[in-house]
């Protein structure tokens, strides 16, 4: 994982180093939006339902949102950071005992984002960046419950499209994956982090 990290720092560090800010060009914006979020390899849910003595069914989607922020270096490449909220995985049963059990992420990432002018109307964009989020796995039933937390870090990658609405308004529509290879500790055991999924739309302003 470290090495996984290094290699994404130093090609952004490379990038923005090669492709400085232009006089008149940088631009800072701002943004935030929202949409669905999917989480996959749920053992660790099912694993909750368990212990609480349950086989549970699960629900892997939920609504998420982010709020970021970024500073275009030139027309082909942006530095964004930003603070995302990935919703949470739930699951219930009522056979042979009612119980719940749901895993929730929220966290911070910083991605470099090279970009493709589209004419005036728009930009198509890619993502890949560094992701770390606290998740919090909860369950209950039948006389038992547990709740314990534990970060995670791992990479965020993806892409999307801008369509400007005015000089300083675009539209964004995005898909996104926070993907982690290290286990999550959950009392006491660890489990494997799931990768979560965000399909989003956002508002972006631009200064």
């Amino acid at each position: 994982m470290r090495e996984r990290f290094r290699t994404i720092l130093g090609g952004g560090a490379l990038a923005a180093a090669l492709l400085a800010p232009s006089t008149g060009f940088a631009q800072f914006y701002l943004g935030g939006g929202g949409g669905q979020s999917t989480f996959d390899d749920l053992g660790e849910v099912r694993a909750a339902c368990a212990t609480v003595g349950a086989t549970c069914t699960l629900d892997d989607t939920d609504t998420g949102f982010k709020l970021f922020a970024g500073y275009r270096f030139s027309e082909y490449i942006a530095l964004e950071g930003g603070y995302v909220d990935l919703g949470e995985a739930a699951a219930d049963t009522i056979v042979p005992v009612t119980a719940t059990a749901a895993l929730s992420a929220h966290g911070g990432y910083v991605s470099l984002l090279p970009q493709i002018p589209v004419g005036t109307v728009g930009t198509i964009f890619g993502r890949i960046g560094l992701s770390i989020v606290e998740a919090e796995l909860t369950a209950s039933g039948g006389g038992a419950s547990f709740s314990d937390n534990s970060g995670a870090a791992g990479v965020v990658f993806g892409g999307g499209g801008e369509v400007h609405l005015t000089e300083q308004v675009s539209i964004r529509g995005e898909w996104e994956r926070h993907s982690f290879d290290e286990a999550l500790d959950i009392a006491g055991v660890e489990v494997e982090a799931p990768d979560i999924d965000l399909l989003s739309v956002s508002l972006v302003l631009r200064f």
